[in-house]
């Protein structure tokens, strides 16, 4: 994986139609990026945040955190609205769905303390995006990846589960080059040890753990 290079991302406001974004579909707004006193410390990066810029439906919301005191606090507060269910919970995240049937997700597969090295270890520029207070964070080849629908890998710690990323994105119609494409199987050959149960199943625990939803580091 890449060292961290700031030079790679811009910093700027949220864009004020995210709000309203936001609101439709955690309508509990516990966590509010545009409330300066928000008291929820929670960071929240991927596939939301790419939804929003397609215009289209989020599959879910995905929350990072600084430390475990955040993440609990961040469960506490948030279970306690109103219809709130917890769906599974695994050892990286605990999912929880709302009254709108929205999942949300809280990340404990890692703590962030650099926001920029948290983006760093993302595997597709794509997925490069993240909001934390009133701050956005964003490769600078987003928009144009995400515009052109290109899939460019750009190193994993589970190669796997980015192959696997791969195939969804792909569904979805975007489309990776042979470059990329042999990034991913380089990786997977050089990280992933199929012949070490153990090993393999760190993994393997990025796949489904109910046979119909996944739980990512990432997204």
């Amino acid at each position: 994986m890449n060292w961290t290079d700031a030079e790679q991302y811009d910093i700027e406001g949220i864009p004020p139609q995210f709000e309203n974004f936001l609101g439709r579909w955690m309508p509990e707004m516990i966590w509010n990026p545009f409330d300066p006193e928000n008291d929820i410390r929670a960071i929240l990066a991927g596939g939301m945040l790419r939804s929003f810029y397609e215009g289209k439906r989020p599959n879910d919301a995905d929350f990072y955190f600084e430390n475990e005191q955040d993440f609990d606090y961040f469960i506490a507060e948030y279970e306690a609205q109103d219809q709130i269910q917890r769906r599974f919970e695994t050892d990286r995240a605990v999912s929880l769905i709302n009254r709108r049937g929205f999942m949300v997700q809280a990340i404990r597969y890692f703590w962030i303390e650099d926001i920029l090295e948290a983006l760093d270890r993302f595997d597709f520029t794509i997925a490069k995006i993240a909001i934390s207070e009133t701050v956005l964070y964003i490769h600078r080849e987003f928009f144009r990846h995400l515009a052109t629908k290109e899939l460019h890998y750009t190193g994993s710690e589970l190669p796997l589960a980015a192959l696997k990323r791969t195939l969804k994105f792909v569904h979805r119609g975007f489309r990776m080059c042979d470059e990329n494409l042999i990034k991913v199987a380089e990786d997977i050959a050089d990280v992933v040890h199929f012949d070490q149960e153990q090993e393999l199943e760190r993994h393997m625990q990025t796949f489904d753990p109910e046979g119909d939803r996944r739980i990512l580091p990432i997204d």
